[in-house]
């Protein structure tokens, strides 16, 4: 994911986004909210999440790639 910040952009992984919106003092994240949710590590949660971030890249070119 990428965020713009003073020297430009800047791309961050889940765990750091989830540290930097923390540290703004906003509302509960998605990682937050998924380790309440499932009662699992933070660890564990980033794993699941990345994951589907992959999965998903991976429909959204499978989806591309069949209308060639």
């Amino acid at each position: 994911m990428a965020l713009s910040s003073k020297d430009g952009t800047r791309n961050f992984s889940t765990g750091e986004l989830a540290k930097f919106e923390k540290e703004r003092g906003h509302v509960d994240c998605s990682i937050d909210c998924y380790m309440k949710q499932y009662g699992v590590s933070e660890q564990e949660t980033l794993d699941a999440l990345n994951k589907q971030v992959v999965d998903l890249w991976k429909d959204i070119n499978g989806s591309f790639s069949n209308q060639l």
